[in-house]
Order: structure tokens, then sequence, then C-alpha cells
């Protein structure tokens, strides 16, 4: 078997803290078209509007995020051609100490079970901010993970990727060899209230928990053009045996 699988931190955030939204969210569907993932896993997507979009543009796909009255709050949003068995959103811990901005979000783990395995959307907390937060939110993660079947984790998880090693500890295996997605040569990095960025990191990822005996193998690319994001796409390829 083999499942495609786009992954992409969208930054469809409200103004003022997103620029050029129209052209950009144009350019998304675009890619999705070109690509034709078999699983799109998008965060930071926040306007119930645009997702009205995406059910127009793309009738083959089904569209699933956390229900909300005018704003998606956790950001998340699931496309899949194969319709799921069944979905769930669970919420991750809230602190006392985490930034205002994220007090007024829903975090959290958006799951879409299928018959052999299941995909799970995430964005973690900042680890710039308070990695602690971050850790936390990657273990409570990880225990929502099923422990009978294959899961794949398609995300922001937020973290370097020496932290995430040090934090995963072989918990999760990598089904994509992306070096850097969030880069100092996007110009979308450099955002008007944090113009410090100066080094190139990895904060995208789309990893596999396999508790059975089947084969995983993939390869992978970095969708930087169009450019679509601050971040750049993740696309895998992956083979089940």
């Amino acid at each position: 078997m083999i499942l495609k699988i786009f992954n992409l931190n969208a930054w469809l955030v409200p103004f003022p803290y997103a620029t050029e939204r129209k052209s950009r969210f144009k350019k998304l569907i675009l890619t999705i078209k070109s690509l034709q993932p078999d699983i799109v896993t998008l965060q930071e997507f926040s306007r119930k509007k645009e997702m009205e979009t995406l059910n127009s543009e793309f009738p083959d796909y089904y569209v699933y995020a956390p229900n909300s009255k005018v704003l998606n709050r956790s950001g998340l949003v699931t496309l899949s051609k194969k319709k799921v068995v069944k979905t769930k959103f669970v919420s991750y811990k809230k602190h006392k100490n985490s930034d205002f901005k994220i007090k007024l979000s829903q975090r959290g783990v958006l799951i879409t079970e299928f018959k052999d395995y299941s995909v799970y959307n995430t964005i973690l907390y900042p680890e710039g901010w308070n990695l602690k937060i971050t850790v936390s939110d990657l273990n409570h993660l990880k225990k929502t993970i099923d422990p009978r079947k294959i899961c794949f984790v398609s995300a922001d998880l937020n973290m370097r990727l020496n932290d995430f090693n040090k934090a995963n500890k072989n918990f999760f295996s990598f089904v994509e060899d992306i070096n850097n997605t969030f880069a100092y040569v996007n110009h979308y990095v450099r955002k008007w209230w944090d113009r410090n960025v100066t080094t190139d990191k990895k904060l995208d990822y789309i990893l596999v928990r396999n508790p059975t005996n089947k084969k995983i193998l993939f390869r992978s690319m970095a969708i930087k053009k169009p450019l679509m994001s601050d971040h750049y796409g993740v696309y895998s390829e992956i083979e089940i045996k």
C-alpha cells in the first residue's frame, strides 16, 4: 500500500499575525491539486470560511476539523481521499504560564482513524517560548497513540531536531528526511514581531509508530515552491509492505 501525505503549517491565522493570506491560500490549493496526496494535514488554519473553500475546491476529499462556531481555534484541518472510520479531537493540558495567544487557542491533536492505520495532526507549544510545555504536549500526544496499529503523526511539532530526538526517546520513527522546514531565506519567516531569526531549523515532521511486523519505506521532499507559508511543506510517499 502506498500512502501519500502532505503536511504544512499554513500560517493562515487572523490579521495582523499573517500576511498575504489570499495569495498564499490560492497557492496552497494549487499545490494540493498538483501533488494529489491521499492525506493533507494543515496547522494554523483558523477561518471556517476558508474551510468551506476547501470543501468546494476538493470534492474528492473529506475535510475534517474540530467543531467551532466562527474560528477553528485548534487551527487543525485534515483532508483525506478515503473516508475515515472515526475522527476525534483530544485537547492537551492547559498551562497557567503559557502565552496569552496560546490560551485563546485550543491546543490538541486531531485524530483520523482508518481500518489499518490512523493519522494524527497536531501543533505543539513553541519550544522557544517554553520547552517544558512543548515536551509535555509531546508526551500527551504519545499517550493518545493507538498501540494496536500503525499510527502516523503529521505535524508542526515546534521542536528543533535535537530537542525532539531527546524527548522522543525512540518512540516514533521518521517517514521523511527533511533537514529544514523553517528557513531564513524564506522572507515570511522575518515577521514584524520577530525579526531575529538567523538560523534554519526543522520544526515540521511526518512520523510513524509501527507496532506491526510490516515494513515501512518512504521517499520525501520539502515543498519550497510555491512559497505558501513561513514554513515549507513536507511531502512523503510511504510504502507499507
